[in-house]
């Protein structure tokens, strides 16, 4: 899997975007599903978090995976709803906002195959305390901050997360 996943606003260059798909799959928004530059993109991911405008339901999230997405990121409550109408854990990754605290149930542990903190900076303890919580689980982080862009790249690579 990759190390780093990019994330694309809507007004990506071709050229770019290309170029990031090489790395790993690419991270879109909803808006950005529509768009027919990425009918020959080879994998990527929707970013469906419920602050999407408008905010996405279940059958537009099973929409997106139908028509070609690999992974969507959701919300706990979303990825919840998810599992009930039968999309696999290997479809979902959960979005994690801890910038404000979070709190996490048992029943979280089963519904995704990955998790996508969003944090404000790199938190070693916070990464380390949702590896554990999810076994097995691919750790994606996406800090709001980042000064140093090979340093966070070290830090990431330390806690076994990515960036």
């Amino acid at each position: 899997m990759a190390c780093f996943l990019p994330l694309l606003a809507n007004d990506t260059p071709n050229d770019v975007q290309h170029a990031l798909e090489r790395i790993g799959p690419l991270i879109i928004t909803p808006n950005a599903a529509h768009d027919d530059a990425l009918i020959n993109v080879r994998e990527y991911w929707i970013f469906c978090a419920e602050t999407s405008t408008p905010a996405p339901d279940t059958s537009t999230v099973i929409k997106y995976i139908d028509d070609g997405a690999q992974k969507v990121i959701v919300t706990s409550v979303l990825a919840t709803k998810l599992a009930q109408q039968g999309v696999p854990p290997t479809r979902l990754v959960l979005l994690l906002d801890v910038t404000g605290g979070m709190a996490l149930s048992d029943k979280l542990r089963s519904l995704a195959s990955g998790v996508l903190l969003k944090t404000q900076g790199i938190e070693k303890e916070t990464i380390s305390s949702v590896k554990k919580f999810f076994p097995g689980a691919e750790i994606y982080v996406f800090p709001e901050n980042v000064d140093n862009a090979v340093q966070t790249i070290r830090e990431l690579s330390q806690t076994g997360s990515k960036l």
